[in-house]
């Protein structure tokens, strides 16, 4: 190999990668869109190469040294074409609906690198141009290598064009021109394919269209805010100090000639290893840091604590919308805002100002608002993950007519929605998004609680309605309960679908390993079935220390049944499902009044799918005058679960009118259950109420799991 003498000729490929090392700096340390930064370090690392390739070229006169160069150069520069579209699709909105796109594009683009650098098909040699420089002659397939740049450039302008469609935000639209100039800029350079083939030319003029798309990048990161940016990540800043310091020190060593124990590579590393270590524990320390003092000392949590002692304090929804608005409007960027309550079909009722839209929400995106229960910057819409669901959010975000909508979700319900406006290019940093999650969540607890408390005066209007109204609105406040008893975990997820709960659920501890389940099902609506819902509820709860651990699930049944007829007066009915689960013994012993039963689901060995055995006996419901009682045992393994269901998860019916089904559940046992952990029983009744889409639920769901406790080391969670 030859050496490397200084040439003039290189002084604009030196340029582009100043440029290119500065733009590729700025995007690593500015926190933001998480999608555009990776498409831009993309961009910026495809180039690098291409760009020393051609400083390499300039500077020798050794044709072995420029063609390798320049072949290494080359490969990576079919990634920009893929870099391109990710980074058009990711502006425009459509990258989430075309991830698939995408991977094809640096599938290919990966290939084709793959065969630059194994062969010599793309670039053959090299040849001295007119202007003196070395420069690459171009093999067979080098048309198709560079070819991937225009080609996927040009599919993300497409799919974009169709994506902005209707869409009005002006700043989108300008951050997607920015992104198709800096495409058309990339195609541009392709403008050395003549020179290449000796049709025209003096000195390449890649580097010119170059170095316009890297200005432009720049300017749309420090003046459009092309990366949505949260401001500076200095974790990240100290990480790449870390890696230009061994970098560095690398090169002074090598300068100095010492090759006593640079040529070995795991001397080397083990000198130059805690270098690049030290600036992660340092970044991940500052990280943490960060986190306990935004927790600790911010001035915006007092706020939020104090809003919390004084929610319950207020006289209606109105006042916690109104104080939720100043507290947005003091601690984080957001104005102008507005807020709806939610009932349980989606409908939104306006809370401040009463003029406000009031659009109807799919329960698909009430499900999916539940589940991110963030604040969704329409900015950022483009590139959040909605799958199938982005027309329909799209749709919904589009009537709220705002900047940010934020979900006011209580235990696993969407209770509302607020809406507000954010300043022009603006977006909440990730202390300012912390704020407004903690500020939703403490305004939905407080509705929550003004909702039950309404629905418990309206229930009083005797002294025994007003106890029960109480009994009631605590059971509703419930909703997700995870219990640890022994050596077993039980899940409760309980939905109710009217004012007064008729489903009622209780555990206990016999022990030596045994736990006592009952689940029941008051048939009726209104306050006497509300009476009698409780009674049952507290006989479960009395049995076990009354009659000590010895209790069976048959007596429990009894028990539970000469309350219904003595309450009741002979018109009340309950199903009910009692079980007694023995872990040392390996068994469970359950008795069933009319109950649908319960399932034991065993996993499966391998790639065997797991087994389910039902669990349930021809009965009668508890208060008929002549009581059947249903009894039976099961062998219990270490690994078995124990899954309950109400009738109403499984006779809840579409749009459709098809209800649910048996076979749907156990479809779910058998495919979800045991990697669900402890959301479990809220799976099975979301998935229930998915398929009921916008049809009124009209039954109680319940739903109890109980599984082997966690540390035994059982069930992963």
């Amino acid at each position: 190999m030859g050496d490397l003498a200084f040439s003039v000729l290189c002084l604009p490929y030196v340029a582009v990668l100043v440029a290119l090392l500065v733009t590729g700096v700025v995007t690593v340390v500015v926190r933001g869109d998480v999608v555009i930064r990776l498409s831009l370090l993309t961009l910026c690392g495809s180039a690098m190469p291409w760009t020393c390739g051609f400083i390499i070229d300039a500077c020798t006169t050794d044709r072995e040294l420029a063609t390798l160069a320049v072949r290494v150069g080359t490969g990576p520069i079919s990634l920009l074409g893929p870099g391109l579209l990710m980074l058009i699709l990711a502006v425009s909105g459509r990258f989430d609906s075309r991830r698939g796109v995408v991977a094809l594009a640096f599938a290919c683009g990966a290939a084709s690198m793959v065969i630059c650098w194994a062969t010599p098909w793309v670039t053959t040699g090299v040849r001295v141009i007119p202007s003196g420089m070395l420069f690459p002659t171009p093999g067979p397939w080098q048309l198709v290598h560079v070819a991937q740049i225009p080609l996927w450039g040009i599919v993300g302008m497409l799919i974009s064009r169709r994506g902005m469609r209707g869409v009005r935000d002006d700043h989108a639209r300008a951050l997607r021109r920015r992104a198709i100039a800096v495409t058309v800029l990339a195609i541009v350079t392709l403008a050395d394919s003549l020179l290449a083939h000796g049709i025209i030319g003096f000195y390449p003029v890649g580097w010119i269209p170059a170095l316009f798309a890297i200005g432009i990048a720049l300017h749309g990161i420090l003046r459009a805010d092309l990366l949505r940016a949260r401001g500076i990540d200095y974790p990240a800043v100290l990480e790449l100090g870390s890696l230009v310091l061994a970098v560095g020190f690398l090169y002074v060593v090598g300068w100095g000639g010492n090759a006593t124990w640079t040529s070995s590579p795991v001397v080397t590393g083990l000198f130059l290893g805690p270098l690049p270590m030290l600036g992660l524990v340092a970044a991940w320390t500052l990280r943490i840091r960060r986190r306990r003092a935004e927790r600790a000392s911010d001035t915006a949590t007092v706020a939020i604590d104090r809003f919390a002692e004084h929610v319950r304090d207020f006289d209606d929804e109105a006042a916690v919308a109104t104080q939720l608005g100043e507290l947005l409007s003091a601690h984080a960027p957001i104005t102008d805002v507005r807020a709806w309550l939610a009932d349980e079909a989606g409908a939104l009722t306006p809370l401040i100002p009463p003029d406000g839209p009031s659009p109807k929400i799919d329960a698909r995106v009430r499900t999916w608002m539940v589940a991110n229960c963030e604040p969704l910057v329409v900015a950022e819409l483009a590139t959040a993950r909605v799958g199938g669901l982005r027309a329909i959010v799209e749709e919904v975000v589009e009537k709220l007519d705002a900047d940010v909508v934020i979900p006011l979700v209580d235990r696993d319900m969407l209770i509302g929605v607020a809406v507000g406006s954010l300043p022009a290019y603006r977006v909440l940093r990730d202390d300012e998004r912390d704020f407004v999650r903690n500020a939703s969540t403490t305004a939905a607890r407080g509705l929550t609680f003004m909702a039950l408390t309404r629905e418990a005066g309206h229930l009083a209007t005797t002294a025994r309605e007003v106890e029960l109204a109480e009994a009631v609105q605590h059971a509703r406040a419930t909703g997700d309960v995870t219990l640890g008893i022994g050596p077993w975990q039980v899940l409760g997820h309980y939905r109710p679908a009217a004012r007064v709960a008729g489903d009622v659920w209780s555990c206990a501890d016999l022990g030596n390993g045994r736990l006592l389940l009952f689940a029941g099902d008051v048939v009726g609506r209104g306050v006497p079935s509300a009476m009698v819902s409780a009674a049952v509820a507290g006989v479960c709860e009395a049995a076990p220390a009354l009659t000590g651990g010895d209790l069976e699930p048959r007596a429990l049944l009894e028990l539970a049944h000469r309350t219904v007829r003595d309450l009741g007066g002979g018109t009340q009915r309950v199903t009910a499902f009692a079980a007694v689960l023995d872990r040392f013994n390996g068994k469970v012993k359950f008795a069933s009044a009319g109950h649908r039963g319960a399932y034991v689901v065993r996993p499966g060995d391998g790639d065997e799918r797991p087994r389910l055995d039902v669990l349930s006996a021809r009965s009668t419901p508890l208060g008929e005058p002549t009581l059947v009682i249903g009894e039976g045992e099961r062998p219990l393994h270490p690994d078995d679960l124990l899954v309950a269901c109400s009738d109403g998860v499984v006779e809840v019916r579409g749009e459709t009118g098809d209800p649910w089904g048996d076979r749907r559940l156990q479809r779910m046992l058998r495919d979800q259950l045991i990697g669900a952990g402890d959301r479990a029983a809220r799976m099975i009744v979301a998935a229930s109420v998915a398929h009921a889409g916008d049809a009124p639920v009209a039954d109680d769901m319940l739903v109890v799991v109980v599984r082997p406790a966690p540390a035994l080391g059982s069930i992963a969670p």
